[in-house]
């Protein structure tokens, strides 16, 4: 996993997530950050997540209350395992990192550095893109 904050690279040791205000709008300095996660690294991460999340999903699918998009999507394709959506639908892999941004954020960055050291914390994700071997995840964050 790589992180480059302002096109420099950074540690994921010192990166976090901000865990109040996320994606709320900050006073003074930000910095744009790209993390760049090898697909293997992201399944091991997001795993179990991926497969609770799926199996949420399928309980409540007939409960009547808004379902998001990706949601859908992941339905009709029997929320596929991960790896297979990673290569068969890249896309939908980064719409589902977009909607579940802060969680998979954590998950990512959540056993890298204590808390002295961590120097920059991540405070928005703006766009996701996947490709054959890799994630991207790129927004704004604080600190450096």
């Amino acid at each position: 996993m790589q992180l480059r904050v302002e096109e420099e690279p950074l540690p994921t040791e010192r990166a976090y997530v901000r865990e109040r205000g996320f994606g709320k709008v900050t006073e003074g300095p930000t910095a744009r950050y790209v993390l760049q996660v090898p697909v293997p690294a992201l399944i091991d991460a997001i795993g179990d997540y991926y497969v609770e999340y799926g199996e949420d999903d399928l309980l409540e699918r007939d409960t009547g209350e808004f379902v998001a998009d990706i949601d859908l999507a992941l339905r009709a394709l029997a929320w596929p395992p991960l790896r297979q959506l990673a290569t068969e639908h890249p896309s939908l892999l980064a719409s589902f990192i977009a909607e579940s941004d802060y969680h998979i954020l954590l998950k990512l960055l959540s056993t890298s550095g204590s808390a002295q050291t961590r120097t920059f914390w991540i405070n928005s994700v703006s766009r996701v893109t996947v490709d054959s071997e890799h994630v991207y995840i790129e927004g704004v964050g604080f600190g450096g």
